[in-house]
C-alpha cells in the first residue's frame, strides 16, 4: 500500500524543518568547514539527499560568513543558471568577493569575462592584470624556474589554470585535437560557455563545479573563438571604459548580514531592557535578603553572601535573555569584552584613586556590565544579531 499524500507532505515538511535547524545550527556555530560539507554532500547525494537548491543554500550562508570558496560556489550558481534564474550582476558580485579574498578559479573566471567582454565592456588591460596576478598565485611569475612570459610553456600553463587568451594563442600556434578539447572545457567552466552561448541545457548549466558532471562539447564550443557583439555596445573606447568603471563600481560587494545598524540597534534595545530589569530584580532581592538576615532567617545556598544576589540576577534576567536576541558566538565575545572589563575595573579600584563606588565587588560587576553592553552594541551593528527574516529558508 503506498504511503498517504498527506503523510508524504508531513515528513518532506519535517525533512525541510530539520534542513533549516542544521543550516541555523551551522550558521550560529560559525562553522564554515560545516557548511561546506553540507553543500558538497548536496551537491553530490554523498550523506544527504543530493538537492542542489540545498545546496546553493548552505554555500549561501557559507558565504555570509565570508568564506571565498563559498561566494565563488554561488557565483557559478547564478552565472550558470538552471537552479536559479540566471543572474550575471549577482554572480559577479560573488565572483569578485572571492578573487578579492585570493580565490584563483574566481580571479580566472574574472579575467576571462574582461577578456571576452561577458557582463564588462571587453578591457584586455584588465584582463592581463588578473592573469598576472593568477600567474604570480601559480608561481608562474618571478618564481626562479618560472618560464619566460612569451613561451609557449607559460602558455600551456596559464591554459590549463583556464585562461581563454592563452588557450587562443595555443591554437594559434597548432593545438592537437585532444588537448584541444581538454583545455577548452577547462575555459568552458570558466566563463568561455557564458561567450559562446551554445549551452541550452538547464541541467548541463547547473553542473558548474567541474567535477565531471558536465555533459560533452558542443560542436561549436572547440571552434568559439570570439563572442558575439553585445548590442548597443559602446562605440568608443572611452565610453566602453566609463562603463566598466560604473559597473565595477556597482557590483563592488559586502558580505550579506557584515552590516545592520537597524537589527544592531534593536537588538541593544532589548539587551538594554533586560539588564534594567535584571538590575532592578537584584537590588530588590538583596534588600529582602538583608530584611530576612535582620530576622535570624539565612539564605538558602548564599548564606549571608548577599553580595552575590546582584551578579546572579544579572546573569539570570540580564545576559540568558540575550541568546533570543543575539548569536551565541555574538554573546561568547561579549562575554570576553565583560571578563576583561570586570578585571580592569578590579584593578582600578585597588589604586585608590579610581575608586568609583564604595564596594571593590560593586565597581567590578559594574565595569563587566558596561564592557558587555559595549561589546553587544559593536557586535549588533557589525551583523551579530539573530536573523529573523521569515524569508531566509531552504
Amino acid at each position: 500500500m503506498s504511503e498517504r499524500p498527506d503523510r508524504r507532505e508531513s515528513a518532506e515538511a519535517g525533512s525541510a524543518e530539520e534542513a533549516l535547524s542544521e543550516l541555523d545550527s551551522l550558521r550560529e556555530a560559525g562553522d564554515v568547514a560545516g557548511l561546506l560539507a553540507l553543500a558538497k554532500a548536496h551537491r553530490t547525494g554523498d550523506g544527504a539527499e543530493k538537492d542542489l537548491r540545498a545546496c546553493l543554500k548552505a554555500y549561501e550562508v557559507a558565504a555570509e560568513l565570508g568564506d571565498a570558496e563559498a561566494h565563488n560556489a554561488v557565483a557559478l550558481f547564478y552565472l550558470a543558471g538552471g537552479v536559479v534564474p540566471q543572474d550575471l550582476k549577482t554572480g559577479v558580485t560573488h565572483l569578485r568577493t572571492a578573487a578579492d579574498a585570493g580565490h584563483a578559479a574566481a580571479r580566472v573566471y574574472l579575467g576571462n569575462l574582461y577578456e571576452l567582454g561577458v557582463h564588462y565592456g571587453k578591457d584586455s588591460s584588465k584582463a592581463d592584470v588578473w592573469y598576472r596576478t593568477v600567474a604570480r598565485g601559480a608561481n608562474l611569475i618571478g618564481a626562479p624556474d618560472s618560464p619566460a612570459a612569451d613561451s609557449p610553456e607559460f602558455d600551456r600553463a596559464m591554459a590549463e589554470l583556464g585562461c581563454v587568451r592563452h588557450l587562443y594563442k595555443l591554437r594559434a600556434a597548432g593545438l592537437p585535437e585532444a588537448d584541444d578539447q581538454v583545455l577548452t572545457r577547462r575555459a568552458m567552466q570558466l566563463g568561455l560557455r557564458l561567450a559562446t552561448r551554445q549551452s541550452s541545457d538547464p541541467g548541463e548549466r547547473a553542473s558548474v563545479f567541474g567535477d565531471g558532471q558536465s555533459g560533452p562539447l558542443k560542436p561549436g564550443d572547440v571552434a568559439a573563438a570570439k563572442p558575439a557583439p553585445k548590442p548597443g555596445a559602446a562605440s568608443t573606447e572611452q565610453e566602453a571604459r566609463d562603463k566598466l568603471q560604473k559597473l565595477d563600481k556597482e557590483t563592488k560587494v559586502k558580505p550579506k548580514g557584515r552590516m545592520s545598524v537597524a537589527a544592531g540597534l534593536a537588538g541593544f534595545g532589548y539587551t538594554f531592557l533586560f539588564f534594567a530589569f535584571s538590575t532592578g530584580a537584584g537590588y530588590a532581592l538583596t534588600q529582602g535578603a538583608h530584611v530576612l538576615m535582620e530576622h535570624g532567617t539565612v539564605i538558602p545556598v548564599l548564606g549571608t553572601r548577599t553580595h552575590l544576589i546582584l551578579p546572579l540576577a544579572l546573569g539570570v534576567f540580564g545576559v540568558l535573555p540575550t541568546f533570543l536576541v543575539y548569536r551565541a558566538s555574538s554573546i561568547f565575545r561579549a562575554l570576553l569584552g565583560a571578563a576583561a572589563a570586570s578585571g580592569i575595573g578590579w584593578a582600578l579600584w585597588g589604586t585608590g584613586t579610581y575608586a568609583f563606588l564604595h564596594d571593590r565587588m560593586q565597581q567590578s560587576v559594574a565595569a563587566s556590565v558596561a564592557g558587555f553592553l559595549a561589546a553587544l552594541f559593536v557586535i549588533g551593528l557589525l551583523g551579530g544579531t539573530k536573523k529573523t527574516d521569515p524569508k531566509a529558508k531552504i
